[in-house]
């Protein structure tokens, strides 16, 4: 479950997206995380969570994330990535997210709020 550090989860979500796998993607949350969906609805608990991420595997494709920044206090991390999928069933898909983080208390990191989507 996480990662050792918080710059590593973005690559770690799309290593997991791009195997299609959806439990691994799922262990990178915390089980009352939640998630901002294209609508702009909060998706919250771990049954939501694996929903929205069934259906962006559904998407298909192969996903490349970059992180742009991390910053860490104390147990909480904020991490900015830019990631793009392409050859998806929509088309290539480009964007920019923002992700809080908590650290666990075997050390390893998990998203609390994901915003995929920043404008």
């Amino acid at each position: 479950m996480g990662v050792a550090e918080p710059a590593q989860i973005n690559e770690r979500f799309a290593a997991g997206f791009n195997a299609r796998d959806v439990d691994a993607l799922v262990d990178l949350y915390d089980p009352d995380g939640s998630v901002v969906e294209p609508d702009g609805s909060v998706s919250v608990g771990t049954a939501a969570i694996r929903a929205h991420l069934e259906r962006l595997v559904a998407l298909g494709g192969r996903m490349v994330s970059m992180n742009r920044s991390s910053v860490m206090v104390g147990d909480i991390a904020l991490v900015t990535a830019e990631w793009h999928v392409a050859d998806s069933s929509a088309g290539d898909l480009t964007g920019r997210s923002a992700e809080v983080l908590r650290r666990l208390s075997d050390g390893s990191w998990v998203y609390v709020i994901d915003q995929p989507l920043l404008a």
